[in-house]
């Protein structure tokens, strides 16, 4: 049986990572081996198919090439371990990118998550998944306010609120009873892959992203998963996650560069 912590174990995990979130607003696009979503000229990319002769200058043109032609001006690139061919970094670069985050890969056996968890004092924070119509409009508001984007309308809603009938996989923190936070998951066979966590400002420090890891660990553990993994802000998010018990295998840039 493989150790969850194991460190190839993690940084395999890591690699194989795609995440699918992404803004409700939010043009999202499938082409040439990338997928990729765009906020006016700005693409973010989600997932490079590349293969072992792929070399790093040529997914860089090929990246720069299909997201100008969608009209964007810049591009966003996330790489860690096993995310792109060796020297994209290093590439990108040399054409001009700046590095705008820089995260850390953390992971946690879920089991020992949980009693650490369990360790600490009562909160006023609680969280539950999110279920109803009006929860999906509560994170959808959180997400935009946090990560600054414009508020959802009710298409926006209503498209989300059809994802997660088919996933349930977003979580809603709280403070007694009002939405503060918000967070999603994604379970991949006996992994608990956490994103997306963003608590609006006046309710920070106050237990909610705790809650909101607790209420996720639990959810996966009932699902059969033993390891969770995330990729965390390394000022912000990272520290608290540190406490929790979960431990840094490897790190993240996520890097901007100009396409015209």
């Amino acid at each position: 049986m493989t150790d969850p912590l194991d460190p190839d174990h993690v940084r395999s995990e890591s690699a194989r990572w795609v995440s699918r979130w992404y803004p409700a607003h939010a043009d999202h696009h499938r082409r040439d081996g990338l997928e990729w979503y765009q906020v006016g000229p700005l693409a973010t990319v989600i997932e490079v198919g590349f293969d072992p002769h792929d070399t790093a200058d040529g997914v860089v043109d090929r990246l720069i090439h299909t997201v100008t032609a969608t009209g964007a001006d810049e591009l966003e690139f996330d790489i860690g371990p096993g995310s792109a061919p060796a020297g994209t970094e290093q590439v990108l670069l040399d054409r001009g990118a700046r590095i705008v985050e820089r995260a850390d890969v953390l992971a946690a056996d879920i089991a020992e998550g949980l009693a650490t968890l369990a360790a600490r004092p009562p909160s006023a924070a609680h969280a539950r998944m999110v279920r109803s119509r009006d929860d999906v409009d509560a994170y959808e508001r959180i997400q935009a306010a946090v990560w600054d984007y414009p508020p959802p309308t009710d298409h926006d809603i209503d498209r989300a609120l059809i994802d997660v009938a088919d996933a349930g996989d977003k979580c809603l923190g709280l403070l007694d009873a009002t939405p503060c936070g918000a967070s999603g998951f994604t379970i991949d066979g006996q992994t608990c892959r956490l994103w997306g966590g963003a608590v609006i400002a006046a309710a920070r420090r106050s237990g909610v992203y705790t809650a909101m890891v607790s209420t996720r660990l639990h959810n996966a553990r009932d699902r059969g998963a033993t390891l969770a993994l995330t990729n965390a802000r390394t000022q912000t998010s990272s520290p608290i996650l540190r406490r929790l018990g979960f431990t840094v295998f490897a790190q993240r840039h996520t890097l901007r560069v100009p396409t015209r």
